[in-house]
């Protein structure tokens, strides 16, 4: 980790601070100090230092006085000065944990060979969630390469922490430019590829986590093909595997997002694997590469069921079956992922009793087949 007496204050913008402040939960107040800005935590009990953090980098005095607001707010969040320096300096990114508590050594190291399969893995996983936020797939193989790679060049390790074996994964949660500070903070417009794709990973990985379990009661592999709508895939499970290749290894995946960019509410915080999920993990692997896929197929019939989250909002699942009068043989069902508008075109027909016509890439998955990049016709 890079010590603060080695950190460059030019490394540290007041944006990164007040963003970081206003995170926490605490209160800006006016101040007659034009080139500073106020700050108070929530609850200020008497004599609770305040944070006062200057706002123009040029001043002769912008890095001793950046250095006594940060000082005080490692007081006050009883941290050191490393750790909200580090904080600070990532501010704009979000940053994915990988915490590995296989065998470590006193000083948190792990073997060369265990070391390298982790980042294999986390590579891997990073390429599959790329792949997946351009389309959800039991298997990509060599598809959407490009995009992948694109992400990958944007992403970054971050320092090494203290404690058990972590990797830091470091994606930017907003668009680059030169915006108005107020223009940054938690405006929807802003937020990047990159954390959406940060998103698909936290998704497909919770979703994997959750497939693992349901198979380890059940044993029927129908729960991954399930998930594959949710961004699990045959690539993922074996980026997993990759993670927890030796004995007695759990690794647990969080996330911590940059408070610059809004976070959808429905994203997990975290995922944890060990390394008895390994023969799962195995079994789905070869089961989703096992799918086919059959390009531009036109599917028509009537919608026989309908799904999606809790909230009653957004995207969902719809399943038809097949009168068998263009492509998919009668009776057969296809079940479709479709955006909120279409799911609600949908319903309608549903309750009206109308047929549906759809068209996209037809997947078949063990027993089950689905429709990808589906588009709705009107009937």
């Amino acid at each position: 980790m890079k010590s603060f007496d080695s950190l460059d204050m030019a490394e540290i913008s007041p944006l990164a601070v007040r963003a970081a402040l206003r995170d926490l939960g605490w209160t800006e107040h006016p101040s007659n100090l034009a080139a500073s800005t106020l700050w108070t935590p929530v609850a200020k009990q008497r004599g609770t230092d305040v944070v006062l953090v200057p706002n123009d980098p040029s001043y002769d005095d912008y890095a001793p006085r950046l250095l006594e607001a940060i000082r005080t707010l490692a007081r006050e969040l009883d941290e050191t000065i490393n750790e909200v320096a580090d904080r600070l300096v990532t501010v704009a990114s979000d940053v994915v944990r990988f915490r590995s508590s296989r065998d470590t050594a006193a000083d948190g190291s792990i073997s060369l060979a265990d070391g390298l399969d982790l980042l294999d893995g986390i590579k891997a996983a990073l390429v599959a969630s790329a792949k997946s936020s351009e389309e959800h797939r039991a298997y990509f193989g060599n598809a959407y390469w490009k995009q992948a790679k694109q992400f990958l060049e944007r992403t970054r390790l971050g320092q090494t922490e203290h404690g058990s074996y972590v990797v830091k994964v470091l994606s930017r949660a907003t668009n680059e430019g030169n915006l108005a500070e107020e223009q940054q903070y938690l405006v929807p417009g802003m937020v990047s590829h990159q954390r959406a794709v940060t998103f698909t990973l936290m998704r497909s990985l919770s979703a994997t986590e959750s497939a693992v379990a349901q198979f380890s009661r059940s044993g029927s592999i129908d729960v991954f093909y399930d998930a594959v709508s949710a961004g699990l895939s045959s690539d993922l499970c074996e980026a997993v595997g990759r993670m927890v290749r030796s004995d007695s290894s759990n690794v647990g995946v969080s996330a911590e997002w940059s408070p610059l960019a809004p976070v959808s509410e429905d994203v997990p915080s975290g995922s944890t694997f060990k390394s008895s999920d390994r023969e799962i993990l195995k079994i789905a692997v070869n089961s989703l590469r096992e799918s086919e896929l059959y390009p531009d197929i036109t599917v028509t019939g009537w919608v026989e069921a309908l799904a999606r989250s809790e909230s009653g909002s957004g995207p969902g699942t719809v399943t038809i079956v097949s009168d068998g009068r263009v492509s998919v043989s009668r009776g057969t069902r296809v079940r479709i992922a479709l955006q909120s508008e279409a799911y609600g075109m949908a319903i309608a027909a549903h309750e009206a009793g109308d047929r549906v016509e759809f068209r996209g890439d037809l997947t078949r998955e063990g027993n089950r087949y689905w429709l990808q990049n589906a588009v709705m016709r009107n009937k």
